[in-house]
């Protein structure tokens, strides 16, 4: 009987092992499922009903830069392009609300002077939602990817190559840890980082074409009331002076007043890369308003 008791007794202190083992791995297993539940990629603008986020944030990426580049640029692009084909570099650190962390995050390409028609594209980057911690918790994140473009110079366009991450060359890497050096506007301080110095180039030469502008061609020329955006663009040379100013605008009036005025912008510290001058292409769209 003694024997018959024990018996059972170990029979039953093996189930509860057994079964208290399955448990841990069951509770185990459900935990992990949980934490990838909650865990998540950041979401951007147009991605939150899609299962692949992504694929769908390198989708959205590509269109929002072919979509905020300046008409300028693409030409540019276009027409400076060597392939059909052209790689852009993507690194984008996000923080915990969602927002670019514009000094940690960079856009680049791989044709020659191109790199600072980017800028403003990076800038203008919309909000995510942010990544998610195995908590649930907003976390910080970095992104980084390669982006396929499709050049076609006969019909002077620029499409998104929708899934081709293409690799980069070993060449390509070695420029990934180069970064240029912005012109610097007389009024700017060097020393600022990046978003700084866009800010402060764009504010004087916002204020010096309005401060400049003759406003009497607006009446002798009849034109009505409103608001008129032109879209500027002109490069600044190795020695810091603006040369190739154009502008494209709803009247000619306009377009040569705003080429007029950036002639005489003063001269910059030039841009610089592996500290050596480079020419720098730059674009700003200005918008005059008209009153009566």
């Amino acid at each position: 009987m003694r024997l018959y008791l024990s018996t059972l007794f170990l029979i039953f202190t093996f189930l509860c092992v057994a079964q208290n083992e399955t448990s841990k791995l069951n509770h185990d297993s459900i935990s992990k499922q949980t934490r990838v539940k909650k865990s998540r990629f950041v979401v951007f603008p147009g991605c939150d009903n899609e299962a692949d986020k992504y694929e769908c944030y390198a989708n959205k990426l590509q269109d929002f830069i072919i979509n905020n580049l300046s008409d300028n640029a693409r030409d540019y692009l276009i027409k400076h392009a060597k392939n059909d084909t052209i790689v852009l570099y993507a690194n984008v650190q996000y923080d915990k609300t969602g927002k670019t962390v514009q000094n940690n995050s960079r856009l680049l390409s791989f044709v020659k002077n191109f790199n600072p028609f980017l800028i403003p594209v990076k800038y203008a980057l919309p909000k995510v939602e942010p990544s998610l911690n195995y908590k649930g918790e907003p976390k910080t994140n970095s992104v980084a990817l390669t982006l396929g473009f499709l050049v076609d110079k006969k019909m002077n366009t620029l499409a998104p190559l929708y899934g081709y991450q293409p690799q980069l060359k070993r060449e390509q890497i070695k420029l990934l840890k180069v970064k240029e050096k912005l012109p610097v506007h007389p009024n700017c301080n060097e020393n600022a980082d990046y978003g700084t110095l866009i800010s402060c180039t764009n504010d004087n030469i916002t204020r010096f074409l309005k401060k400049s502008f003759n406003y009497k061609l607006i009446s002798e020329k009849n034109l009505p009331a409103g608001s008129y955006e032109i879209e500027t663009s002109f490069k600044i040379d190795k020695k810091g002076k603006v040369i190739d100013a154009k502008a494209t605008g709803t009247y000619k009036v306009l377009e040569d007043e705003a080429k007029r005025i950036l002639n005489l912008l003063p001269r910059f510290k030039p841009g610089s890369l592996r500290n050596k001058p480079i020419i720098f292409p730059y674009s700003l769209p200005i918008v005059f308003s008209v009153t009566d």
